[in-house]
């Protein structure tokens, strides 16, 4: 019932008082780790794949398409290692970013990094596709340009 529930001051007291303030932070750099990949890997590859697309042939939404299709896996590939740690950082009892890495090499080998790696690419490329196209036709209507 919602009278028994606490109250986020209540929480945040009880995290603090158990694990200390810096707690309430655990996972930050992996997290900004994988917010800088995941953005490159959307439109640092969004641009190489429109540009090679281009030479073989494609052209408007279909080159917009294929080209969100290719940096959406590719941002996922290389933001899931962080997301990975990131998220067993968060979950764990303190435990540093580099002993969750190589406590999941040892015991899953290396790939246990890319774990989830299908499902984030369909959750992400949804959102690449439409963003893309949305930022192309926008920057093509009020700015007059090739936006990549």
């Amino acid at each position: 019932p919602p009278s028994e529930r606490a109250s986020l001051r209540q929480l945040l007291r009880s995290r603090v008082a158990e694990a200390g303030l810096g707690s309430l932070w655990a996972g930050a750099g992996p997290t900004v780790a994988r917010a800088c990949l995941l953005n490159a890997g959307q439109l640092g590859i969004y641009s190489e794949a429109k540009e090679q697309m281009t030479t073989l042939g494609f052209s408007g939404i279909p080159l917009m398409f294929c080209s969100s299709l290719v940096a959406s896996v590719a941002a996922v590939g290389l933001s899931c290692p962080a997301d990975v740690i990131k998220s067993r950082v968060q979950n764990s009892s303190g435990a540093s970013a580099v002993a969750v890495v190589k406590e999941a090499i040892q015991f899953e080998g290396p790939l246990a990094l890319w774990r989830g790696m299908g499902p984030s690419v369909l959750k992400l490329a949804p959102h690449t596709v439409v963003s893309m196209i949305v930022l192309e036709k926008l920057s093509a209507i009020f700015l007059g340009v090739e936006s990549m």
